[in-house]
């Protein structure tokens, strides 16, 4: 997770770079929210140990 609590630069609004990070977390089976949080906002990234279709990954 990634927030800061600096001023904003105005509204939320969806674009090319928060849609190609959720993208990019969803091809791994994670997924990727992004808001405003106080006067900043926050990014959180959630992504799985093993990446959806890697067998060969694991956790030792």
């Amino acid at each position: 997770m990634v927030s800061d609590d600096g001023h904003s630069i105005g509204p939320w609004t969806p674009g090319v770079g928060l849609a190609s990070m959720r993208e990019r977390a969803e091809q791994v089976g994670g997924t990727l929210t992004a808001a405003p949080h106080g006067r900043g906002g926050c990014v959180e990234v959630w992504v799985p140990l093993n990446p959806a279709g890697d067998p060969e990954s694991t956790v030792a």
